[in-house]
């Protein structure tokens, strides 16, 4: 299988600056810093770097996130499918693989990835199960370095950030005290020059923007989502508030017409209320929304499924939650035929309104999806 080599120019871009912020700042400070305000800088330095290689590296197909023929079955042992973002038997057919749950293919890196998160231009790779953690320790040693880095620019040039007192409170908010300030700021910039105060500055405002996307992805965990996942969550909300989606027990609607809830458990649409000559199911019909990321973000006829959902298709996995749960979303809003229940009966299918009502196996609770994101 042939990978795509991006050219690397946001990562270089984001090591190149944090090097010479780095360089810059070291070569003004370091003179005038003492030895324990220098000691951290030996730790924090040197891990942005050390998680972004990490980000980027592929290691053996075995541990890695690229699913490949040697580790697929493993990885299909990773999760459950949760018939609902994830279906088993869906066949990629670019890698020729059938999709593992939780998995995505990247037409950039062209290959399908474990859990995969999202494609990332700063580490110029995909995040999967065995890097994303990595990604959340590159944002946070980032932050941290980065606002370190603004407080020993404020210790450099604090004499030099200094009010008299003022004769009364009035005088804060005086013309003459603005000015001051001013003057205080310039001669504050002119002392410490483009090496300490610029790179202060730079740091400590653009220290927020990596923490920001870690406090993102801190929620996410804690939902017991990926972003990939997020995204296609907030399609099924826009399909509920439609009024198209339905839900059912899987065991009950197995029950109740086995052949055709084989079928409704691989698909996501449904083309109406069509039914074939002897009154049979409606056939599943391609949704380019819910389509499980084809590098055209849709299926085709010519996508392959095996008929019978088994072992072998969704294998037994070591993820302590399951689902019996099964929704599906019909093109017009109606029943899907041929299991809207039997009269007098509770209905095998109920309208589903909300996604409150809706089960997320791979939701065990904060702590534990922290481990697992840990885990890869």
């Amino acid at each position: 299988m042939e990978h795509i080599t991006n050219p690397p120019h946001p990562q270089l871009f984001y090591l190149g600056l944090l090097t010479a912020c780095t360089t810059l700042f070291l070569h003004e400070a370091y003179p005038r810093l003492s030895t324990r305000q220098l000691a951290p800088l030996l730790v924090l330095v040197p891990l942005p770097y050390l998680f972004a290689y990490l980000c980027a590296y592929h290691p053996p197909t075995a541990y890695g996130s690229y699913i490949t023929p040697s580790n697929h079955s493993a990885r299909m042992r990773d999760y459950p499918y949760d018939h609902i973002l994830f279906r088993p038997g869906q066949l990629c057919r670019t890698c020729g693989l059938v999709k593992p749950a939780r998995s995505k293919h990247c037409s950039i890196c062209n290959v399908c990835v474990a859990k995969c998160d999202h494609h990332c231009i700063w580490v110029n790779n995909c995040l999967g199960r065995s890097n994303y953690k990595h990604f959340l320790l590159m944002l946070l040693s980032t932050g941290v370095v980065e606002y370190y880095g603004a407080y020993l620019a404020f210790v450099l040039l604090r004499p030099y950030l200094r009010l008299s007192a003022s004769a009364s409170p009035a005088s804060v908010f005086s013309r003459d005290t603005a000015s001051r300030i001013l003057a205080m700021l310039v001669s504050a910039t002119e002392a410490g020059g483009l090496s300490i105060a610029g790179v202060g500055l730079l740091a400590f405002y653009t220290a927020p923007l990596p923490l920001g996307l870690l406090a993102y992805h801190v929620y996410l965990i804690w939902a017991g989502m990926t972003t990939n996942e997020s995204a296609k969550w907030a399609d099924w909300r826009e399909d509920m508030h439609d009024g198209v989606v339905f839900k059912a027990r899987r065991s009950v609607a197995l029950a109740a017409d086995e052949d055709g809830a084989r079928v409704w458990a691989r698909g996501t649409a449904y083309e109406g209320r069509r039914s074939g000559a002897n009154g049979g199911p409606a056939q599943p019909h391609g949704n380019s929304k819910h389509a499980d990321d084809e590098p055209d973000h849709a299926h085709t006829d010519t996508d392959t499924e095996t008929d019978d959902v088994d072992d072998v298709l969704e294998p037994h996995t070591p993820w302590p939650a399951s689902t019996d749960q099964l929704i599906v979303r019909t093109n017009d809003g109606q029943y899907p035929i041929g299991q809207e229940g039997v009269a007098g009966s509770a209905p095998i299918w109920e309208r589903c309104w909300r996604l409150a009502e809706v089960e997320n196996v791979y939701d065990l609770g904060f702590w534990d999806n922290l481990r697992d994101a840990f885990a890869g």
